[in-house]
């Protein structure tokens, strides 16, 4: 009498297991590729009659917070409004687009007064630059302690500011003068991304003005150094400040 052979039961939950390991894994790399914007979509308008400093329909001064809310919820690398987090207290939303960064929404009086974007390993500066141009001028410090250049780079035109860094621990391009003994402020088209804001005037003097602002009041900067401005002159393979 044949005898017929039979998988243990060990072998099926083992199966099951492994089968729904994988689609969990599988979702979850698809939601993460799918959901991650590139800088691209993340930085370039989306309609005509949206031109920066117009950023997914979000023009600051303009759109008032419902609306920008909103337009947040419906993108597609932002999976609904339980990611955007409100703080009353600081007048801002916060939302989450891809891994390690996330995207701040300042407001007043129920108006939206800036957008600010995180770009942490979104591209480096030329990338950047392919989109928006050539800026208008820059501002850049040094922090000695630390070895870190820090550059703003302002786009008044577009209602526009970039943030580069450059870390002379993690990077081969970092340059200092070391003839002289002091610091060569220099930034270059491979100087990491940072972030990004979208304000609401496209005035020189009001760039100015926010960046003041920004440069007083910011920990991110340190009193080693004062930061100076000047008109941008040139943008080869490395791109310097005279």
């Amino acid at each position: 009498m044949l005898t017929k052979n039979r998988i243990p039961k060990k072998f099926y939950a083992v199966s099951i297991f492994l089968l729904g390991t994988i689609t969990i894994f599988s979702i979850f790399t698809w939601y993460e590729s799918s959901s991650k914007p590139s800088l691209d979509e993340l930085l370039e308008s989306n309609s005509p009659s949206c031109q920066y400093p117009c950023w997914q329909n979000i023009t600051p001064s303009v759109t008032s917070v419902e609306e920008g809310i909103n337009s947040i919820s419906r993108l597609t690398f932002i999976s609904g409004e339980d990611s955007i987090n409100h703080y009353p207290q600081s007048s801002l939303y916060a939302f989450r687009f891809s891994p390690g960064n996330v995207g701040r929404i300042y407001y007043e009086k129920e108006t939206i007064t800036s957008v600010y974007l995180s770009l942490l390993s979104m591209g480096s500066l030329s990338d950047a630059l392919s989109i928006l141009g050539v800026p208008k001028w820059i501002v850049i410090d040094f922090d000695e302690g630390n070895l870190i250049y820090v550059a703003y780079l302002f786009f008044p035109d577009k209602g526009t500011v970039i943030r580069g860094i450059s870390i002379y621990e993690e990077d081969e391009k970092f340059q200092l003068n070391t003839a002289s003994g002091s610091s060569e402020a220099s930034i270059y088209p491979e100087m990491r991304l940072d972030g990004l804001w979208f304000y609401n005037d496209s005035s020189d003097d009001t760039a100015s003005e926010i960046l003041q602002e920004k440069l007083s009041n910011s920990t991110e900067w340190t009193d080693s150094q004062e930061p100076i401005a000047n008109d941008w002159t040139s943008y080869g393979f490395y791109i310097r400040v005279p």
